[in-house]
């Protein structure tokens, strides 16, 4: 997957991610969360590794974080850049 630098921390970051506002908020018991693992899966098969979440985005920062706890494609994580991100990463990761 293509990457950028960030000009001030030349951290390199893939150009695509996986935004959770929508799409994450649903029951974390339902089969719907179940499908989302495939999704992260082929983010990180596909070489990327940038979520976007938030506690604004009601129940998809917490059904991301378990999704991510329970990935084995998952790959260890970069700091969190801003506040709430570092909360839906599993607590185990931070």
């Amino acid at each position: 997957m293509h990457r950028k630098q960030i000009p001030c921390s030349g951290e390199e970051l893939p150009v695509i991610g996986c935004g959770t506002y929508r799409g994450f908020d649903v029951n974390a018991e339902a089969a719907a969360a179940a499908r989302l693992q495939n999704v992260l899966t082929a983010l990180f098969t596909a070489g990327g590794s940038v979520i976007d979440s938030s506690p604004m985005y009601g129940r998809a920062e917490a059904v991301t974080g378990n999704l991510l706890a329970g990935s084995k494609a998952m790959r260890e994580p970069s700091s969190p850049q801003r506040s709430g991100h570092a909360a839906a990463m599993p607590a185990s990761r931070r």
